[in-house]
C-alpha cells in the first residue's frame, strides 16, 4: 500500500456563503498549487483517479459509512490541514477528525522515527481567527483571514495564493520523506483496519496568544 493524497482537508459544513466563498477559493488554490510540486512527481498520485488531497464536501449526517469514508481518507493522506472558523469548535464530528489526525500524526512519525519535535503534520489554516489560541491546534496556525472580505469575497488572492503555497511546499517535503521511508511505512499501512475516530475530546482554553500570520513566523 501507499498514500492515496496529499492531504487530507477537515472543516465544518456550513451553508452560509461567507464559509462557501472561502472554500470554493482554499480549494481553487490548493488545486493549483498542488498540481505543480505533487501531480506531475513520482509519489504515486499520477493518474486521474487519485485525488491530490481529500475533502468530503457531501457529508450531511454522521454514520458507519460516513466513518469509513473519512477514516480511509485520514489514514491514507501524507498531512492534514484544518480550515478554521469558530463553527468548527462546536462540532464533535470535527473535534473527532482532529483527534483522529493527531493519532495519525503520533503513529507516522512514531514508524518513521521522527522525533516528537519536529514538524507538524497538521496545519490549521484560520479562516475566521478564534479570540483565544486553543490548546488543542497545533502552534503552527496561519491567520488568512486578513485575505478576506466580511462577505467571504477574497481582497488579496495574490497573498492568499503565496501563503497556500507555503503550505503546499511543506506538504511535499513531507511526501518527499515518506515517499523515502516506504520501507518502513510498510508496518503502519497494515494498521488501517484498527484505524477509528476518536471521540471528541473536552475542549479548553488557553491564555490568549497571537496567531502565526505566516509560515515560520514567530
Amino acid at each position: 500500500m501507499s498514500f492515496k493524497h496529499a492531504c487530507f482537508v477537515s472543516y465544518s459544513h456550513g451553508a452560509h456563503g461567507v464559509v462557501q466563498g472561502f472554500m470554493e477559493e482554499l480549494q481553487k488554490t490548493l488545486d493549483a498549487q498542488m498540481e505543480i510540486y505533487l501531480k506531475h512527481s513520482n509519489f504515486g498520485i499520477t493518474n486521474t483517479k487519485d485525488k491530490l488531497y481529500f475533502i468530503d464536501l457531501e457529508r450531511i449526517t454522521t454514520g458507519t459509512v460516513v466513518d469509513e469514508k473519512i477514516e480511509e481518507g485520514l489514514f491514507y493522506s501524507v498531512c492534514m490541514l484544518v480550515a478554521y472558523w469558530p463553527a468548527y469548535m462546536q462540532s464533535d464530528y470535527c473535534m473527532r477528525e482532529l483527534e483522529g489526525m493527531k493519532k495519525i500524526e503520533k503513529l507516522r512519525k512514531k514508524h518513521c522515527n521522527y522525533p516528537d519535535n519536529t514538524e507538524c503534520l497538521i496545519f490549521p489554516v484560520y479562516f475566521r481567527k478564534p479570540v483565544q489560541v486553543h490548546d488543542i491546534f497545533p502552534a503552527n496556525g496561519i491567520d488568512v483571514s486578513k485575505y478576506f472580505l466580511a462577505t467571504g469575497g477574497i481582497s488579496d488572492a495574490e497573498q492568499f495564493a503565496t501563503v497556500i503555497d507555503e503550505i503546499c511546499q511543506k506538504i511535499a517535503e513531507h511526501f518527499t520523506c515518506f515517499n523515502n521511508k516506504q520501507e518502513k511505512l510498510k508496518d503502519f499501512f497494515t494498521k488501517r483496519a484498527s484505524f477509528t475516530l476518536p471521540p471528541a475530546k473536552p475542549r479548553k482554553l488557553t491564555q490568549t496568544q497571537p496567531l502565526i500570520s505566516r509560515m515560520g513566523a514567530n
